[in-house]
């Protein structure tokens, strides 16, 4: 591809490559400095960028945790370095690197449907693939035969396993990469605050090794989280879990599910989830209710978790960790969906079209581009 010094959004040949067989889909655009500057200042001022509570305001850059914003530092702005970037001040080795670079500050990937442009090849593929026309994208293993995937992220995480898991030395749970097992340390093993034992007020620095010291000279039982194999999720006691036993669909059989929905049809174990399901969903009436901002809700759980988070402000612990990248979160229903991005998982698919995806969201923005049909996110 050859870079034209032309400024403005002149467009450049694609690559003639195998991976890249999209003319009339995609091209590449260059941007101006003053198109880069506008959109570096779009993304400072973002909600996503905002909210994270560490941030390099060099390269926009948003962290969760104060490790991976350190290191970010040290790889991305040493003190000492060849070449530093004029935009980002990253500091690069070699002037090859340098220009290299400096060319991704300028060049976009744009989707000549709608003019939606990205800054890397792999994210605009798949936005094509699902608003617009399903495109060939195969990633194949080089270290094995048998593995191949349409999920670029799929294929990365594929690869990182060939380089070796990496265990934690508190609790034994392995990464695909140090970075993974970086934030698994940090969010799991080193919380704010100390574990204190209260029969002999010892004070440890991990939940881990208090627990270890309970059991052994305390003499208390170890202290296992019962978890379900079937829906990969974690309790916090033996109770919780046998009533998860009872009470959800994947563990009770079709005569089971007998109370039905006449109106959507949905199906029901106990006959209250379906009272509570016709009353909230097509009646409009809750018995919880928000005495600050008037909304309803289905339960007063959900009411609880509503009041605790948008007014009284306090944010739930990101106790829900991915094993393969180690981040943390606040539900087991947000941790399923962010492990998709591991999997390379589909499960969605349009009513309309083949296409598949892997979030509610994005169904629905297919649904409301493509399909022009407003459907509520389930």
């Amino acid at each position: 591809m050859k870079r034209t010094k032309k400024k403005g959004n002149k467009n450049t040949e694609l690559p003639e490559n195998n991976e890249f067989k999209y003319k009339g889909k995609i091209r590449i655009i260059e941007l101006t400095e003053a198109q880069v500057q506008a959109e570096r200042a779009k993304q400072a001022s973002s909600e996503k960028y905002l909210r994270l509570p560490y941030k390099c305001e060099t390269c926009i850059l948003g962290f969760d945790f104060d490790n991976t914003f350190n290191e970010h530092n040290e790889k991305k702005h040493p003190k000492i370095g060849s070449f530093t970037c004029n935009i980002c001040k990253s500091v690069l080795n070699t002037q090859s690197s340098y220009r290299l670079h400096i060319r991704n500050h300028y060049k976009r990937y744009e989707c000549e449907q709608c003019g939606k442009h990205y800054s890397n090849l792999h994210p605009i593929l798949k936005h094509y693939s699902d608003m617009h026309e399903k495109l060939e994208t195969a990633y194949k293993c080089p270290h094995c035969d048998d593995f191949t995937t349409n999920s670029y992220r799929a294929y990365r995480y594929h690869i990182e396993k060939h380089k070796g898991q990496k265990q934690c030395a508190e609790c034994g749970k392995t990464f695909s990469n140090t970075s993974g097992l970086r934030c698994h340390i940090y969010s799991v093993h080193k919380q704010t605050g100390a574990f204190k034992c209260v029969p002999c007020d010892k004070v440890f620095r991990y939940r881990s090794s208090l627990k270890s010291h309970r059991h052994s000279c305390h003499g208390e039982a170890a202290e296992e989280q019962p978890f379900c194999g079937d829906c990969g999720t974690h309790f916090k006691t033996v109770g919780s879990y046998k009533n998860h036993l009872k009470k959800h669909k994947n563990h009770r059989n079709e005569n089971d599910i007998k109370y039905q929905c006449d109106m959507c049809k949905a199906k029901f174990i106990l006959k209250h989830h379906l009272v509570d399901h016709m009353k909230h969903t097509h009646l409009n009436i809750s018995d919880a209710k928000c005495l600050m901002c008037d909304k309803s809700f289905k339960s007063n759980y959900n009411l609880k978790r509503h009041i605790t988070q948008v007014h009284e402000k306090t944010p739930l612990p990101r106790n829900k960790i991915c094993d393969h990248c180690g981040r943390g979160f606040t539900t087991t229903h947000i941790l399923r969906t962010h492990i998709r991005t591991h999997t390379g998982e589909r499960p969605l698919q349009c009513d309309h079209c083949p296409a598949t995806f892997a979030h509610s969201a994005s169904l629905y923005t297919h649904n409301k581009l493509v399909h022009k049909r407003l459907k509520k996110i389930q």
